[in-house]
């Protein structure tokens, strides 16, 4: 846990991968963007306990405050229909659909 800028308590890029990946689902980063002095982040997210039944895929959006990477929004979604089609073009259609929108 950390406190940004305006003195509110979050947790911290490091400690939220840590906690995302301790049962072995996996985050790629795809893109990073700064924006209003915040960083965006794009990952694709593979589920372990799935992945080889469904094929389950999802994607995770992440806004950190620049200076002290603490989280200040996360959003998720599922791209499991859209692995198949073309799964880079849908995570980058997500990821400008919500970059510095909140």
């Amino acid at each position: 846990m950390s406190i940004n800028a305006e003195g509110e308590v979050g947790i911290v890029l490091k400690d939220f991968l840590a906690m995302w990946t301790e049962d072995g689902t996996k985050l790629v980063e795809e893109k990073r963007q700064a924006v209003n002095g915040h960083i965006w982040l794009l990952y694709a997210v593979y589920f372990p306990e799935s992945t080889l039944d469904y094929g389950r895929h999802g994607a995770l959006l992440l806004k950190l405050d620049a200076k002290t990477e603490v989280i200040l929004a996360h959003d998720g979604t599922n791209i499991s229909g859209e692995v198949n089609k073309n799964y880079r073009q849908g995570i980058d259609e997500w990821f400008k659909e919500h970059v510095g929108k909140y």
